[in-house]
């Protein structure tokens, strides 16, 4: 209610307020319409539990089950990243095509020299993808005075450049990315996971890692049984 009542300029509640506060009315929408499906019961089952082992697939010779794979890439580009590079197959499957969006992304230096820490990021290309630099940051509250923070939040790195400098990475090592494509289903076995895809594709794993964020589905299954 508050939100709605500041202008609906691009700057609306700070740099990148406009972004956030769209996200957080559609945030709000899916909360509502979980709601909305608890009472209907209409909530899809993405992820099933099947006894035994995954016989009823094709799934042809050993080389072609994943040791992981990550459900949403804009994320779980750098996890995949990381796993690829230690020598295990790994594959990403994301509905749209793997990209950075133009808006910072606030990060500390302490917490970016830790992905150069895994081995997937250099300190040079750290350089390149810092866009400022605004150390100390104010925080202020109204009638409270104000606290200088260091080394807090105070990079703006370009998500562009650090998504592409992974995806490259990524494909480098041998991984696998499925664009494109949403996740249908999950059947879990007692030997493997199998996930379908929405073209039909089914691709067996033995680690399903869900980095689709607030709209994943395996997460609104999660919370219908909560």
């Amino acid at each position: 209610m508050i939100m709605d009542k500041i202008s609906g300029g691009d700057e609306v509640g700070g740099a990148g307020g406009a972004y956030s506060y769209e996200a957080l009315k559609r945030l709000d929408r899916l909360c509502s319409s979980i709601c909305e499906s608890q009472v209907d019961s209409n909530v899809p089952e993405i992820v099933t539990r099947v006894q035994g082992p995954s016989v009823d697939y094709d799934l042809g010779s050993d080389s072609k089950i994943f040791d992981v794979l990550v459900c949403g890439g804009t994320l779980g580009i750098f996890i995949a990243t990381a796993l690829s590079y230690r020598g295990l197959r790994v594959g990403i499957i994301e509905r749209n095509i793997i990209k950075g969006r133009e808006q910072e992304w606030n990060i500390s230096r302490k917490e970016l020299m830790e992905i150069v820490e895994v081995g997937i990021l250099s300190e040079a290309e750290v350089e390149q993808i810092i866009t400022s630099d605004f150390n100390p940051n104010r925080c202020a509250f109204e009638n409270k005075g104000e606290i200088w923070m260091e080394n807090i939040l105070h990079l703006g790195i370009s998500p562009a450049k650090l998504v592409e400098i992974m995806k490259e990475r990524f494909i480098y090592s041998g991984g696998a990315i499925f664009e494109g494509k949403s996740l249908s289903s999950i059947s879990v076995h007692d030997d493997l996971a199998v996930l379908k895809l929405s073209d039909g594709d089914c691709l067996p794993c033995r680690l399903v890692v869900d980095a689709m964020g607030n709209f994943s589905p395996i997460v609104r299954q999660v919370l219908f049984y909560l």
